[in-house]
Parts: structure tokens; sequence; C-alpha cells
């Protein structure tokens, strides 16, 4: 059994917590521990036998644990993953892996030496549908790839940035490493990005960080593409778009009001089970469970997996990228 700690008791707590629940023969969640201590103990009294902490050095003391979850504010994702290495534990950390490359790059060597097993939840790479696109652009089923395209328009009110460390650049990191960084995580795995160049800027909210992004880019393979990023909307979200077009086939996969308009290439054979597990609530765990049975099969076995920290470093990259061409209004090459 893998023993589990888990730093930070916020919101998606829940979903590691109901993830691991429904892995109970693979996994036991020992402990839980937040600053906020009231935090940890709403969890306490819908999950029982778990031990609440108001620090994770004394979680991390009085516990036996194999793996640490961070599930903290982004810009604590750096010096945390650092410290639980050092300390032996293997790591799972919720995204962003941290908010730059350089810090992310010095976790995985950190890790390399150490042999220590880091994993980022990035989901979206175990989904069905992502890993059959993958493997069809991979085995140039797609032909030729020329165009992407991917967007995400989300509401943010006022009220979502109560908590103080929400839109602010040294723990939140913005549209760019919060509310997008699944999607830019996706579409860099599956084109691999080389170059970027963006515009944006704050319009709707009282914060530090951009709301609104919208940018092109290239890939490796010569493809070319845009996307288009904000947390503005004034009513609800509208969902999220990513588009692959090329020689033998376009592929568009749509959420919320994008969903009608999603297409597929036959040659991908695509079932409704595929999409199903896409659109579950995430607080259910149900898209965690993925990454945890990704986690338990890299602990237990050794291999190497797609959402290991050395393999997440580009997307990181990436958004780095996005972020320097606002700051500089130039073309970054990666």
């Amino acid at each position: 059994m893998i023993r589990v700690g888990i730093i930070g008791a916020g919101r998606i707590t829940e979903a590691h917590l109901n993830a691991l629940r429904e892995l109970s023969g693979v996994f036991v969640t020992v402990a839980v521990c937040d600053p906020v201590f009231e935090n940890a103990e709403r969890y306490a009294k819908v999950f029982h036998d778990l031990h609440i902490y108001k620090d994770h050095f004394t979680m991390l003391k009085e516990e036996d644990i194999d793996l640490a979850v961070i599930a903290t504010p982004n810009g604590l994702h750096y010096k945390l993953c650092k410290e639980l290495i050092e300390s032996g534990l293997n790591v799972l950390v919720e995204k962003p892996l941290a908010l730059t490359y350089r810090e992310a790059e010095e976790i995985v060597n950190l890790a390399s030496l150490k042999n220590i097993f880091v994993g980022v939840v990035t989901q979206k790479r175990l989904l069905p549908l992502y890993k059959t696109l993958k493997s069809a652009i991979d085995n140039g089923k797609f032909g030729k790839i020329y165009l992407a395209h991917l967007s995400l328009k989300w509401s943010r009110p006022e009220e979502y940035f109560l908590s103080t460390w929400r839109g602010t650049r040294e723990m939140d990191g913005g549209i760019i490493f919060n509310q997008a960084m699944h999607n830019i995580d996706i579409l860099d795995y599956l084109l691999s990005i080389v170059e970027v160049f963006a515009y944006g800027g704050t319009f709707t909210h009282n914060i530090e960080t951009e709301d609104n992004v919208v940018g092109v880019f290239k890939t490796k393979s010569g493809a070319v593409g845009s996307f288009d990023l904000t947390i503005s909307l004034s009513d609800k979200n509208m969902g999220e778009l990513i588009e692959v077009f090329g020689e033998k086939g376009r592929f568009l996969y749509g959420t919320g009001r994008y969903e009608s308009l999603t297409t597929f290439p036959a040659f991908l054979n695509i079932q409704d089970n595929d999409i199903l597990i896409n659109n579950l609530p995430t607080i259910e765990g149900n898209l965690h469970k993925l990454v945890y049975s990704e986690v338990a099969d890299a602990i237990e076995n050794g291999g190497d997996s797609v959402i290991n920290a050395k393999n997440v470093l580009h997307s990181i990259l990436v958004a780095e990228a996005i972020m320097k061409s606002l700051q500089r209004h130039e073309t970054i090459f990666i």
C-alpha cells in the first residue's frame, strides 16, 4: 500500500481524496494538513480516519508517508517539491510544476539525482480521447498537420479573487499558469510548440495578472496555430475548444457551448465512452483517479510516465515563453 499525505486542503483536495478512496486497494490516505486548520477539519468530518495537521513539517514527522501530494497555491510548489524530494519522498504536485522554467528544471534535476518520482497532475494526457489523438499524430495518420487552435472562454467573478493569493504573480501565475495551464500543456504535448507571440492585458479584474491573452505559435513540425484565453465572461463559462487540422482529417473537440462543434476523423475510431470521462465533474475525482493509477505504476514498477515532471518541463517552457512575449512584445523562440 502507498501511504499518502496531502499538503493543502482547498477545493481541489476533495478530488484527490475521492480518487484515493476509489483506489483504496492501492493507496491509503493517512493525513491532510493546511495552515487554515478549519479546512483540514472539514475533510476529516467526511473522510474518516484522516489525520489532520496545521503544517506539513509536523505531518511528515509524525506520519509514515510514501507519497506527498502538493495541493497548495502555485507559488509554493517549487519550495515544497524541493523539501519533499530532499526528504526522500515521492511527490505528486498539482499543476503547474513551478512558475518558472528555471525552478521546474531544478526540481527535475534534483529528483533525478535522488532517484525520486515527481508527478504532475496533467490529467488530459491520460484521457482516452487525447491518448488516441497523440498516437494518431505521432504515427502520421493526419498526414501533414498545418493548423491548430486553442480557445478557453471562462468566467471568474470578483469573489473568486477574494483569496489573497489568486491573481498575483508570485503565488498564482495568472491565466497562463493557472486557468489555461492544462490546455497549454496538452497542446504542447500533442504538437511541441517551438515559437510564440502573444498580446494580453488585465481588462475586467482588479488583479496583477492578465485576464485576457491571445497569441500565435509554430510547432516543431512546421504547423501554425493560434490561441485565445479569457476569464472575463460576464455570466458563466462558455467552454474550451481544441482543433488540429491535417491533410487527412480534422480533429475538433469542444466543451460547454462548443460541444456541438465536436468533429473527429473516422480513422480515430472515437467511442462515446472515450469522451464521457472528459465531462465528469473534476471534484468527484474521476480524472485524478487516472493520475493516481499512473503514479502507482511509476512508483511500483519504476517505469517512465507522461506525467513525470521531466516530461512536463517543455510545457512550462511554453507557458513561460507566452509570459515573456507579453512582457517584451516580441516573438519568443523556444
